[in-house]
């Protein structure tokens, strides 16, 4: 790796990557980890320092390798100018709210338009920001110019970054990677934030037109002429859904332990009213895939979207029972309770 130290451009873009995303890293530390500056915070401080150098180092590694001078200016000229741009936005955003660029930000500038850009940008763009803004700008257009190449001992340097990449490696199978720890540069973090926030938006929209449809779907059951209700209304009707159980572990199933005591006993005590299904697969991988359709009257055999069609619960709505659903598959939280 000594080539960061003797070629100047890349000795040039490596410092001043390494000054912006220590700047940034500083403050999110600062500000959204807690003031606590004891040694868990250092060590994520450190650790998130240390992935930095080893990352870029190894990017810088692949474009040095590529030989191609235009190749390289282009590439180091790409990676600079566009840190510089997610830079200055980190700064902007901790100046004014004390939080670096995230999914909820970009959320939110996604979803303005022009004209509230226009309206709330002027009463976050103050003097003293830019003057900040100008200043470090100043800074680094100083360092670039300035800077010269280190003379280093190559064996060393290279022995160096060998020894911090195996650490890196430990510390990751060994699960000793900081809790607190998100990213280790503002590319990264701004790329990260972005996607995240574009998958956000668009199960927004999904959720939207989904919810429709199902506001349809539910004013057409209102219509309807309730099924015949049985002669014998059972009071109360409870259906568990046991999430990743394996039919090879249940003793009812066969399996030597006994793992399922009420069933199997239940199984001798009443095996009329106990239906134990043998020749039943999964029509999805994911539970939320595979229960949109076992809930429902869409199937494989049909390709009836689940959302359009009638449900378990509605069913039994229909029957005139009072219906709760109890899950613990929710997306926004522990737990979702729903009436019906």
């Amino acid at each position: 790796m000594s080539f960061l130290f003797k070629d100047i451009r890349f000795f040039r873009v490596f410092v001043l990557l390494f000054i912006m995303n220590s700047i940034c890293i500083t403050f999110s530390m600062f500000y959204d980890y807690g003031k606590y500056f004891d040694s868990y915070w250092f060590y994520s401080f450190a650790y998130r320092e240390s992935f930095f150098i080893l990352s870029y180092g190894l990017l810088f590694f692949i474009i040095y390798h590529l030989r191609l001078r235009l190749i390289q200016n282009f590439l180091l000229g790409l990676v600079l100018v566009l840190s510089l741009i997610a830079f200055l936005v980190n700064i902007f955003l901790l100046y004014n709210f004390k939080s670096n660029l995230s999914s909820y930000l970009f959320s939110f500038a996604l979803d303005t338009n022009s004209r509230e850009s226009v309206e709330f940008l002027p009463n976050y763009l103050s003097m003293p920001l830019l003057l900040i803004c100008l200043a470090l700008l100043v800074l680094f257009a100083f360092l670039y110019l300035k800077l010269k190449p280190l003379s280093v001992n190559k064996r060393l340097l290279n022995s160096v970054f060998v020894l911090a990449l195996i650490a890196m490696v430990f510390i990751h199978i060994f699960r000793l990677r900081p809790v607190d720890e998100r990213w280790s540069d503002v590319l990264y973090n701004a790329y990260n934030s972005f996607n995240k926030a574009f998958h956000t938006i668009a199960a927004v929209k999904d959720y939207k037109q989904s919810n429709a449809v199902l506001k349809e779907v539910a004013d057409n059951l209102k219509n309807l002429n309730p099924p015949t209700k049985p002669k014998k209304h059972i009071k109360n009707v409870v259906v568990v859904v046991g999430e990743s159980a394996q039919r090879s572990y249940l003793q009812s199933y066969g399996y030597e332990l006994n793992s399922t005591p009420l069933l199997s006993k239940r199984l001798e005590q009443s095996p009329e009213n106990t239906f134990l299904f043998d020749n039943v697969i999964s029509a999805k991988v994911s539970t939320s895939d595979s229960l949109s359709l076992a809930l429902t009257f869409a199937n494989m055999e049909n390709k009836a979207l689940w959302y359009k069609s009638l449900n378990f619960i509605d069913l039994f709505s229909l029957l005139d029972y009072d219906s709760y659903v109890f899950s613990n598959q929710e997306n926004v939280g522990v737990f979702a309770v729903a009436h019906v």
